[in-house]
């Protein structure tokens, strides 16, 4: 082996050497480069960078690519590479007589923000004292940059497959809203249209919602006023029944958390008819019954009635079972906002926040649910560039962007929400906390 003397590189060599490093856009870019750049600064008869994951080596790259040399040295560099990284500091030991005489090891660890990467060991011949004093003032630097550049990209690497995941879980969510808000509209539009007198009351037994023919088979009153507002004992009422009793079938359904029936005599123009009342609980996220929708049913065609009320069972276990799953899609997903560097909000038409939660709030000193209620037009008066992005949002554009407050960045997605009619509501977005990591548009200088 002859001796190679390593020089201390002039300044524009090595401004030459580190420039394909900065422009590296991968860590196995990055590493190749470095290998060439580590060979010329050192002319080390071997050089090797080891990538580790604390327990085991997950990538390593060789300066030259010579099996014979790799598999003499492999041995002893992932020997000091593995005693390195457990004690923070630098172990050196002399190559055994049999792997390389006359050859000199050195190890460089990987060190950049509070981590321990891994190590750059090279194969060298002795040389002068004074010559590699002065080239450890080169090689020293160089390692530190590689390190800190090795973070950088592994981070960019994770964002950008946390930022990819996160936008799958929001398009599935809305997938989700939109096909539940389809049904929801289907519903409206079958119980609407029925000869089924159908209404809904909420746990305090108050009517919500009443269905048209509700409303004109059985008036609430001489004025043709609506049932909204008025108590289950008040349409008990209609039909002879007083005030709610044990017979109450809104009562039942929720006391017993299931179907309730019960049939009624009323008297009209052509003579009594039995109304046969069948009352379905709407379970809660907890399992427990948080509205009830009550269906009245003419007996005097009992034929007809059977068949719509498999039909309205049917369609209601459909949509419970559609609630069901779309909770259980909600609970991941809190849970997931929870542990992740990104907020979930929501604004509606007049700019008032209704939605604000996931732990990239902290970065704005904030708490989940804190600012809703709030105008975004007063909380970022002073991020023009803000407010811009939500006008643009409410106008009906889709789109993301870099969102920047103060020295907080956010890479976030805008998506309009629109009614039944397509009338925007308000806007949804997700935004991912990037302050602390390289952004993809950014290009390293």
């Amino acid at each position: 082996m002859a001796a190679k003397r390593a020089v201390p590189p002039e300044p524009d060599r090595l401004f030459a050497l580190i420039e394909p490093l900065l422009a590296a856009e991968s860590v196995e870019a990055l590493l190749e480069s470095a290998k060439r750049a580590l060979e010329s600064l050192t002319q080390a008869y071997a050089t090797s960078i080891f990538i580790t994951d604390g327990a085991s080596v997950v990538r390593e790259v060789w300066q030259p690519e010579d099996d014979a040399r790799r598999a003499r040295l492999r041995p002893h560099f992932l020997g000091l590479t593995h005693q390195s990284v457990q004690v923070g500091e630098p172990v050196v030991l002399p190559f055994p007589a049999s792997a390389a005489t006359g050859l000199t090891p050195h190890v460089y660890l990987l060190k950049a923000r509070g981590r321990t990467l891994g190590a750059v060991c090279c194969a060298c011949l002795p040389g002068e004292p004074e010559r590699e004093k002065r080239l450890r003032v080169v090689i020293e630097p160089f390692i530190r940059l590689l390190a800190q550049r090795i973070t950088e990209l592994l981070e960019l690497s994770s964002w950008r497959l946390s930022r990819a995941q996160y936008e799958r879980w929001f398009k599935q969510l809305d997938g989700h809203i939109r096909t539940l808000d389809r049904e929801r509209q289907k519903f409206a539009a079958v119980v609407n249209q029925s000869d089924v007198y159908i209404c809904v009351t909420d746990e305090t037994r108050t009517i919500t919602w009443a269905n048209r023919a509700i409303a004109a088979r059985f008036p609430a009153d001489a004025n043709g006023s609506s049932w909204v507002g008025r108590t289950c004992g008040d349409l008990c009422a209609r039909f002879g029944k007083g005030d709610c009793d044990d017979r109450c079938p809104v009562q039942r359904a929720l006391e017993d958390n299931q179907a309730a029936h019960e049939e009624f005599k009323h008297e009209s123009p052509d003579g009594d008819r039995s109304i046969y009342a069948t009352a379905l609980p709407i379970k809660g996220p907890e399992g427990r019954p948080q509205e009830v929708i009550v269906m009245l049913q003419d007996l005097s065609e009992i034929e007809a009635v059977r068949k719509s009320e498999a039909r309205y069972r049917a369609l209601f276990e459909e949509r419970q079972r559609a609630l069901e799953a779309l909770d259980r899609i909600e609970t991941r997903l809190r849970a997931v906002i929870g542990s992740s560097p990104i907020v979930l909000f929501s604004i509606d038409r007049e700019g008032v926040i209704t939605l604000s939660e996931g732990r990239g709030l902290a970065a704005l000193g904030n708490a989940p649910g804190e600012t809703v209620g709030c105008s975004v037009w007063e909380l970022y008066q002073d991020y023009p560039a803000v407010c811009d992005n939500i006008r643009r949002a409410l106008r009906g554009e889709e789109f993301t962007t870099l969102v920047e407050i103060g020295e907080i960045t956010f890479d976030t997605h805008f998506a309009p929400l629109r009614d039944p009619d397509g009338t925007i509501t308000g806007i949804l977005g997700v935004a991912t906390h990037v302050s602390g990591s390289r952004r993809p548009d950014q290009r390293a200088a």
